[in-house]
């Protein structure tokens, strides 16, 4: 992201078998107080109440002329106290229509999902250009432990669509991934919901010289 730029996403997911009840909404602020450098805040807006903070930097950047995109992510989560690391990359293998990426996560500990150890996984990710605006998704997560493995992979796929003239995005998805955290997006939840199969949106806004917003609309 570009140096005083300010993104913003609110998502909301149902699980499948009891929707429209047991909705988890979340809020995600990612400002870049300088180029590549990223600080995160991501906080859920129901019980059970998380709030993550996260600081990356991309050291690549494909559109700047480097082979890929490759970014470190360090982060820190109120749901267990779970301290968290991430080393994703990207790359168009087709330029502007068909996106890979890969990344490697680490969990300090798999809590509250009821792992007392350290957890890793590998995660994969495409993004493919329909038609104009429209995209289409897909990313899976594998825990690198025989136990988290045994419980279920982490998936979501859906559509994403940028609305034109405006700096919308608009995600349409389902999968068993239920918020953007690096926990979430890593373990299946624990508890006893029913299942953990969700639908749901993600809308984000992104504001470009954040400090001269108010000079701009007054």
């Amino acid at each position: 992201m570009a140096a005083d730029s300010l993104r913003l996403l609110y998502s909301h997911n149902f699980f499948w078998s009891s929707v429209p009840r047991n909705s988890r909404p979340a809020s995600w602020f990612k400002y870049s107080p300088l180029e590549r450098l990223q600080l995160d805040l991501l906080t859920t807006l129901r019980s059970p109440f998380e709030l993550e903070l996260g600081l990356s930097y991309q050291i690549f950047d494909e559109f700047a002329g480097d082979v890929l995109s490759l970014s470190p992510r360090l982060s820190f989560n109120t749901r267990g106290n779970l301290v968290g690391a991430e080393l994703s990359a990207s790359r168009f293998i087709l330029p502007e229509i068909w996106q890979v990426g890969a990344d490697l996560r680490f969990l300090s500990t798999g809590a509250p999902e009821g792992f007392d150890r350290p957890i890793a996984a590998a995660g994969f990710n495409t993004l493919l250009r329909l038609w104009k605006h429209w995209n289409l998704f897909a990313g899976l997560a594998v825990p690198f432990d025989g136990e988290a493995l045994q419980r279920q992979l982490i998936w979501s796929a859906g559509l994403k669509k940028r609305i034109p003239h405006t700096p919308h995005v608009l995600t349409l998805y389902v999968g068993n991934s239920q918020e953007q955290s690096l926990s979430g997006r890593t373990l299946s939840l624990a508890g006893d919901l029913p299942d953990l199969l969700g639908v749901g949106f993600l809308f984000s806004i992104e504001i470009e010289s954040l400090s001269q917003l108010p000079a701009r609309l007054f």
